[in-house]
């Protein structure tokens, strides 16, 4: 999740394949593009870049990267939350089994989080928060992916913008 001037951005990666693998691959992808565990913001552009290049190209998360955007709101558990439900709603004729885990959900928010998307629907059988997210690459790529967001939506004419706009049209990355 990442906030940009009056925006709010919530990235979401939602995977059919074994968590486990894909998050190993991604942390492949971190030591070959130079990014490492370091945070979007943190990182140098040209090893970010590479990395989401090389992101985009993982069969495993085609289709599966989401961002929803949250123009003018402060209500950031909300748009967390609802961000989430339309992402699961997106993939909706597959059969899943959601465990959400959200970068910096203090324990005390997690039945509040859980409870708020079985009302909308979405059955969860763990909702979970992530202390440091340098500790787990799927929300190290969430917030890349926030970040990209972003930055693409911040920079019409950048390099940023016109990968973002490929991989959108290509359906890599999907807006929910």
């Amino acid at each position: 999740m990442e906030t940009a001037g009056r925006i709010f951005i919530v990235a979401i990666v939602v995977l059919a394949a074994d968590p486990d693998a894909v998050a190993s691959a991604c942390e492949e992808l971190e030591t070959e593009s130079g990014k490492a565990k370091t945070k979007w913001g943190r990182a140098q552009q040209d090893r970010r870049l590479d990395y989401l290049r090389r992101v985009f190209r993982l069969p495993e998360l085609r289709a599966r990267l989401c961002y929803a955007v949250f123009p003018n709101t402060k209500d950031y558990e909300a748009a967390t939350i609802d961000a989430i439900a339309r992402a699961i709603r997106h993939f909706g004729q597959e059969e899943y089994k959601a465990a959400i885990y959200i970068d910096a959900l203090a324990k005390t928010k997690r039945r509040i989080y859980g409870a708020r998307l079985h009302q909308s629907g979405i059955a969860t059988y763990k909702v979970q928060g992530v202390a440091k997210d340098e500790n787990n690459a799927l929300v190290r790529l969430a917030d890349a992916i926030a970040g990209f967001t972003r930055d693409a939506l911040d920079d019409d004419s950048s390099e940023i913008n016109t990968l973002f706009q490929r991989v959108k049209a290509n359906g890599i990355l999907i807006e929910v």
